[in-house]
């Protein structure tokens, strides 16, 4: 067994333990397949024993445990890797195999890596709905986070891991800011009340002016119903999923489905509006608890998908232009400073 194979090994010992921990071989193989089989558009409700055989098991510490590690593993082998597989695009099966380390290990020790992603699936699915509370929505951020990490290993191809639909299923993650209405969460409301008080004591078209912003706030108030604790542990959520999507980016090449990229585009120019105050985004100051950080982390994305990993000459970068390009000509909802700003970072 080489050094590279052997280092790697001591980061998924330990991950194969944390996945044993979630008993994947009990998941009855019916519920797998459906899910597989459904190609990730169909939601199953997990199967109760294997529900009862989890009870007590902390699974989004566990995931989060088994993202941590790879992680790792990425840094170790990551670059070596990728670039090793570029070269043997048209090799065998077998050696694409061989190449993918993580994968392999993980095969040989017995994990059942398709009922990971399929519960991974049905936890995205799960906490994504407008229903879902506090502990579903972390735990589907959690398993969209690692989902898009598994992506960034070396091998991830060869073992089928990348789904489009999947994939398109982790990105649905980021619709948690509109589906609980953060982005129209800021600063500039907080007076809100007052003003449209002081409004409705005035005629004409003061009062006109104050029913709108009556039913601006009521539609606000319809949309979610969320602590300022919550909003800050959702947010913080959706900043550590875009840094898993940060790494997936810089290890993983989608030059082969133009589709994905212009759906990750689009997610990405989505967060970027969340930004409608600072002119200026410092990208090296730490905003994780507002929205504000959503936004600085999706430019970043998009800045990486400029690279010649996601396609050669103009690539990825082409289609990040093409989104970002209604920003740029002030076309959208919005008032017009908070269309001038997003005009002013698209154009950064």
């Amino acid at each position: 067994m080489s050094s590279r194979h052997s280092s790697g090994e001591d980061l998924v010992t330990p991950c194969v333990s944390l996945l044993n921990s979630l008993a994947l071989h009990t998941v009855n193989n019916t519920w797998v397949d459906a899910v597989w089989d459904g190609q990730f558009t169909e939601s199953q409700e997990l199967p109760a024993d294997y529900e009862e055989v989890i009870q007590g098991v902390e699974v989004r510490k566990v995931l989060a445990k088994v993202q941590e590690l790879t992680i790792k593993w990425i840094k170790v082998h990551g670059q070596e890797e990728t670039s090793r597989e570029e070269d043997a695009e048209n090799t065998s099966q077998s050696i694409s195999l061989y190449r993918a380390g993580f994968w392999t290990i993980m095969t040989e020790q017995n994990i059942k890596y398709k009922v990971l992603v399929a519960l991974l699936y049905h936890y995205m699915e799960r906490g994504q709905e407008m229903a879902s509370g506090e502990q579903e929505r972390q735990l589907a951020m959690q398993a969209a986070g690692l989902y898009l990490v598994l992506l960034g290993l070396p091998g991830s191809g060869a073992f089928k891991i990348f789904h489009p639909v999947l994939y398109s299923k982790a990105l649905d993650t980021f619709n948690l800011v509109t589906k609980l209405g953060l982005g129209r969460r800021s600063p500039k409301k907080k007076g809100g009340a007052k003003k449209t008080s002081q409004a409705s004591q005035r005629g004409g078209r003061g009062t006109q002016a104050s029913q709108g912003e009556v039913e601006e706030e009521e539609e606000e108030e319809g949309v979610a119903t969320l602590s300022q604790r919550e909003v800050g542990k959702v947010v913080q959520g959706l900043s550590e999923v875009l840094s898993c999507l940060h790494i997936m980016l810089e290890n993983c090449s989608l030059k082969r489905s133009l589709e994905t990229i212009e759906s990750t585009v689009a997610s990405m120019v989505t967060l970027t509006h969340l930004e409608t105050t600072f002119f200026v985004l410092d990208l090296g100051t730490d905003r994780s608890g507002d929205v504000s950080a959503l936004a600085v982390n999706a430019y970043l994305g998009l800045a990486k998908l400029g690279s010649p990993l996601h396609g050669e000459g103009a690539g990825g970068a082409s289609v990040v232009v093409k989104g970002l390009l209604p920003g740029v000509l002030m076309v959208g909802e919005g008032t017009g400073k908070g269309l001038g700003v997003i005009r002013a970072h698209s154009l950064r």
